[in-house]
């Protein structure tokens, strides 16, 4: 029977699969951390990744979050506080150039993100999760899971994964308000996995209406502010230090973590995507129909439809 506490969390990668397993009696909550180096964008590879990362964690039917970022990724969320839900499906029903949506709350304040991303990717990656034996409950962007863990005094988070392109997000009480890929690759962004700088704008401008990627990217990769503490925080605790050498390092296992805590109940209400489109228009079988002769046999010929015929009936005297 599980347990409240207990769950596993996954970042996907484009080259390696990074994973914990949170147990509610373990010291610190983390009860196993673990790391495969794979292909991700190879299915026979990632679905081997996933086989052995499951073993590694000693998984056993623990509620599971995966969470993830693409380079053509964006968010933007937008304040919903106090609509009802007819005015929220009416306003997804409106939406454009928008993959999907993830509703969110913090105190009494609820906000509505809006995710631009390959869907395609997200339906894969779930299908072999799943294949793989996790009991998934869901996907999310990557900044989402992070957010969790970090102070609530607004910030920008700068994140970089190996290879992949940077990302910042712009974060307010645990909250994503924007994020997007970086337009300047730092050393100083390379260096880390994880940086957290000051945020001086307005966050008024971000969740009262949407922008466009243009001006959405521009806001969000705006000079940077001074550097900050970023503290982790796993449900209330402060996160264990470690060495940047090691497995548990906080700004290399931010993403699972912050899924993992949202898959053990420790995260309040947690809501899922929401496509925006039918499931099976983002399929990626690749399938291709073709029209095949199967025989020579002779079409049969189309006999006609018998013709009903009608008779007179003979006259009646009324008399």
């Amino acid at each position: 029977m599980m347990r409240r506490g207990d769950g596993i969390g996954i970042e996907v990668l484009p080259d390696a699969l990074r994973g914990v397993r949170l147990q509610q009696d373990a010291p610190g909550r983390v009860a196993k951390v673990a790391s495969v180096a794979c292909d991700t964008n190879n299915d026979l590879l990632l679905l081997d990744g996933l086989t052995r990362l499951r073993s590694l964690l000693d998984e056993a039917g623990q509620p599971t979050r995966v969470c993830m970022w693409s380079h053509d990724s964006y968010i933007q969320s937008l304040d919903i506080t106090g609509w009802s839900t007819t005015e929220l499906n009416l306003h997804r029903s409106k939406l454009v150039d928008v993959s999907a949506t993830i509703e969110m709350a913090s105190s009494a304040r609820r906000l509505l993100a809006h995710l631009q991303t390959d869907m395609i990717r997200h339906r894969r990656v779930e299908r072999f999760v799943r294949q793989a034996g996790f009991d998934l409950e869901s996907i999310e962007p990557t900044p989402i899971a992070i957010a969790r863990l970090v102070p609530s005094y607004t910030m920008r988070l700068i994140g970089s994964r190996g290879d992949a392109q940077p990302w910042m997000a712009v974060v307010h009480d645990h909250l994503v308000l924007a994020a997007a890929p970086a337009t300047e690759d730092r050393f100083e962004t390379r260096r880390t996995e994880l940086l957290a700088t000051s945020w001086s704008a307005s966050i008024e401008d971000l969740r009262e209406r949407l922008l466009d990627q243009t001006n959405l990217s521009a806001t969000v990769n705006q000079p940077a502010g001074i550097a900050v503490s970023l503290g982790l925080s796993l449900v209330g605790d402060a996160y264990p230090e470690f060495p940047d050498t090691h497995p548990a390092w906080g700004p290399r296992l931010a993403g699972a973590l912050g899924a993992a805590v949202a898959a053990a109940g420790l995260a309040g209400r947690v809501h899922q995507l929401q496509p925006l489109v039918a499931p099976h228009a983002f399929s990626d079988d690749g399938g291709v129909w073709v029209i095949e002769k199967i025989g020579d046999v002779a079409p049969s010929p189309q006999l006609p439809a018998p013709r009903k015929r009608w008779r007179r009936a003979p006259a009646r005297s009324l008399s």
